[in-house]
């Protein structure tokens, strides 16, 4: 409560100060899972009482005793409880992988019921089974049989809390924990770097790899201006007999980097690093440095650095080794090339195969030009024939050069679909020879790395394909969930020229629901118009970028009504060509997703579709206390909930009603009121908190950020503070 009245007072004071002011809207992620696990805890004072009374002593094995109905409830109510706990456990770990859970009322209870429920139905299920068996005089006194046969359903209760709490506090205070401990393996490399010699302007270097648990990728970084085309071509004639290793040169992009697959086990790679000349590769070889081991994780990269010099006055080159957990086709972000091609006296065709493990947009770029295609499922394939069929996504690019006359020639680029021609004043030998450089070559990286293919005329021909989009949150559930639309699709529209850049993307669901614009600590919340004719649900967005002056630039956006203008500090160019590299312009968007439409200054500009029927007024502002915080797939808790008191209710009745019947007194009846009132006072006092600290957040964080949303629209004079702000200080 003290963190959200500090919000919203801060809120108010500057508006520089509005991010740290939302983020103190947030309860640490160690507080929210420590309150998820901690009102479980008066329940085990409770299964201590109930286990221990008298009456539940063991049975003697040898005498077979019909099963009553209480202990067929009893094994109902542990098989319950096993799933409910499965589900509690679910919740933890979605909880804990989301740093930032600012829970609903509805959540937060479905969160806490889970473990609650998991202790009562297990404290509920042992006492029917316990109290269905009858009593052995002459095993000892029933006291002390009650207490060897209960004594190993008590430790079970404490080692699952403990483990529970343990899994806890290592996420507190180290988020990841938990992934890390149910993960699998991950590889660790151990390099010995031997330095063989010098040979003209090629250091060449033995890496010895030691692999521990499994497989390892290796990738071989190596930074710098790129060599001229003579110190290339003199690598053909320097070594005899022909050199042994990899030639390593630099490169400007990382998805041209070699890489190895390491098996477990040790291997030693030679490895031969070209520099533009004999001096500077001397002292590259005088700097080599050891590297210790690396650790090998999924989607993670370590590096260390083997060399790095700079000529003087001239470029840097610095040399690293990369160690990764092996990228293959099963990997989300993997991306494969393979290259083959064919020439003759007056062309040369050359066709690369993109593939990728998921959809999404691959862009070319050559200089000036830009050209893009969706990737498409088993593509057709312009190589070998009868290629087989695959689950992987892909698309064709293909470049055709021909001799029109002696200083013509027609370069013809293929990319999906689109064709585009050009002629070219450029002699045809220089050219093919500087295409076939790039013949037989394939490459493998991850989404977001670009890749250059081959270079016309000395700049780059690259390829890109669209990087990630931003996680969802996690266990998120809402209030009034409609059915969720299996897909809405999202088609965008760009335009630019040397003045503008504007992007419009529209959404068509079949269902109603609210959209979610999120940029920096700006959100904007939308509802979906339904269209008469078509029946359908349409959204529509546009940005356009505008240059105002030598380092200004003025920044549009749709808002409802009228559009927001703003005016941010940078070069239009930068911007602009950002804008144009990063645009998604088809895309479909489920319910409960979020993706990325565009990159500002390299922050995402995201859409995310609630599958949330919006009342009006929801549609004119954000939810209480859910300002620019990201919201998760809808979850059911209405029936979640309900499910949960139901339960605890029943199971609460029928232990109460298993007491009673029994022999034991006052301290067996107090332990049953207790069983039976102690969930549901846990459920009112949660209720009640967690009401009060939804209303300070609606009065202390909405009010502020939506009067800077709504601050200017055409026809009003006042300049966004917010701008302001970012003018004096772009930090």
């Amino acid at each position: 409560a003290a963190a959200l009245a500090t919000s919203g007072t801060t809120a108010q004071a500057r508006s520089e100060e509005i991010s740290d002011s939302l983020n103190g809207l947030h309860f640490p992620t160690e507080a929210n899972v420590l309150r998820a696990l901690f009102p479980a805890a008066p329940l085990l004072v409770v299964g201590v009482f109930l286990l221990f009374r008298r009456g539940a002593p063991c049975v003697d094995a040898s005498v077979a005793s019909p099963r009553t109905w209480k202990s067929w409830a009893g094994l109902a109510l542990l098989i319950v409880g096993a799933g409910v706990g499965l589900f509690g456990l679910w919740a933890l770990a979605q909880i804990a992988n989301d740093p930032s859970w600012n829970p609903v009322l509805g959540e937060a209870v479905a969160t806490i019921g889970a473990w609650v429920l998991v202790l009562v139905c297990a404290v509920g299920g042992f006492a029917l089974r316990s109290s269905d068996r009858p009593a052995d005089p002459g095993r000892g006194s029933p006291l002390r049989q009650g207490f060897r046969e209960t004594m190993p359903v008590l430790g079970a209760i404490l080692v699952a809390f403990a483990v529970a709490r343990f899994l806890t506090m290592q996420e507190a205070r180290s988020p990841g924990a938990i992934e890390q401990f149910l993960a699998a393996p991950t590889p660790l490399v151990n390099f010995e770097c031997l330095p063989v010699g010098v040979s003209n302007n090629v250091v060449i270097v033995d890496v010895t790899t030691d692999v521990q648990r499994t497989a390892a990728e290796l990738r071989v970084g190596f930074t710098g201006a790129r060599l001229p085309g003579d110190v290339e071509e003199s690598l053909k004639d320097a070594f005899f007999p022909p050199f042994s290793g990899t030639f390593v040169k630099p490169v400007p992009h990382a998805g041209n980097q070699p890489w190895r697959i390491l098996p477990v086990g040790r291997q030693t790679w030679r490895m031969g690093f070209v520099l533009p000349d004999a001096a500077i590769a001397r002292r590259a070889f005088e700097n080599l440095r050891p590297i210790g081991p690396l650790p090998a994780k999924p989607r993670r990269t370590f590096a260390g650095t083997l060399f790095q010099v700079r000529q003087p006055g001239g470029a840097e080159y610095r040399a690293s080794l990369n160690a990764s957990a092996p990228i293959t086709s099963g990997d989300p972000n993997w991306v494969a090339i393979a290259n083959y091609g064919g020439n003759n006296e007056s062309s040369v065709n050359l066709t690369w195969e993109l593939e990728a493990s998921r959809p999404g947009t691959a862009q070319c770029v050559w200089g000036d030009s830009r050209a893009s295609a969706q990737l498409e499922q088993n593509p057709k394939s312009a190589g070998p024939p009868n290629r087989p069929r695959s689950k992987l996504y892909g698309t064709t690019i293909q470049i055709e050069l021909t001799k029109v006359a002696t200083n013509r020639v027609l370069l013809v680029t293929r990319m999906g679909g689109a064709t585009t021609r050009e002629e070219l004043a450029a002699n045809f030998r220089d050219l093919s020879e500087e295409l076939l450089r790039a013949r037989n070559r394939s490459f493998k990286t991850v989404r977001g790395e670009v890749i250059e293919l081959c270079q016309v005329q000395g700049e780059s021909f690259t390829v890109q394909v669209d990087a990630d989009a931003p996680r969802p949150g996690h266990l998120a559930v809402a209030t009034n969930t409609v059915a969720i639309p299996e897909s809405a699709s999202l088609t965008g529209q760009l335009e630019h020229d040397d003045a503008h850049v504007k992007l419009t993307w529209e959404v068509l669901a079949s269902h109603a629901g609210r959209v979610e614009l999120k940029r920096a600590i700006y959100t904007s919340y939308r509802a979906t118009t339904r269209d008469p004719k078509s029946g359908s649900y349409r959204f529509a967005y546009f940005l356009e970028l505008q240059p105002k002056g030598t380092n200004l630039v003025r920044l549009i956006t749709s808002q409802s009504p009228g559009a927001l203008h703003e005016e941010i500090v940078g070069n239009f160019r930068e911007l602009a060509d950002e804008l144009i590299r990063t645009a998604n312009t088809n895309a479909t968007l489920a319910g409960g997703t979020t993706i990325e439409l565009c990159r500002l200054q390299e922050k995402p500009l995201t859409i995310h579709l609630n599958p949330v029927l919006p009342s009006p007024e929801s549609t004119r502002q954000p939810m209480a206390g859910q300002i620019g915080f990201p919201r998760a797939p809808g979850f059911p808790v209405s029936a979640v909930t309900a499910s949960v008191v139901v339960l605890g209710v029943v199971i609460g009745s029928i232990v109460t009603l298993v007491v009673l019947l029994r022999r034991g007194g006052t301290a067996g009846k107090i332990a049953a009121m207790l069983v039976l009132v102690v969930p549901l006072a846990l459920f009112v006092l949660v209720a009640v908190v967690l009401v009060r600290y939804r209303a300070k957040a609606s009065i202390s964080g909405t009010k502020p950020v939506r009067m800077m949303l709504e601050s200017t629209y055409p026809g009003h004079t006042a300049a966004n503070p917010l701008a302001r702000v970012k003018q004096a200080n772009p930090k």
